[in-house]
């Protein structure tokens, strides 16, 4: 069982893994991150990813 530090960890490792893999995909113009999270927010802009603060709950009012 993992502790919360241990599954934040584990977290930021596999979408930093994801977010490299995407960006190597020469057709894939750019990325955005949509979170209503500061926190993930500041993390995507620091990796270097565009990002867009979600203002609706959910993850359909994130891709409209």
């Amino acid at each position: 069982t993992l502790d919360a530090e241990e599954r934040h960890d584990l977290v930021e490792g596999l979408v930093a893994r994801t977010l490299e893999a995407v960006e190597s995909v020469a057709r894939i113009e750019d990325v955005l991150v949509v979170s209503p999270d500061r926190t993930v927010l500041d993390w995507a802009t620091d990796v270097g990813v565009r990002t867009v603060r979600q203002r609706t709950v959910g993850q359909y009012g994130a891709v409209r």
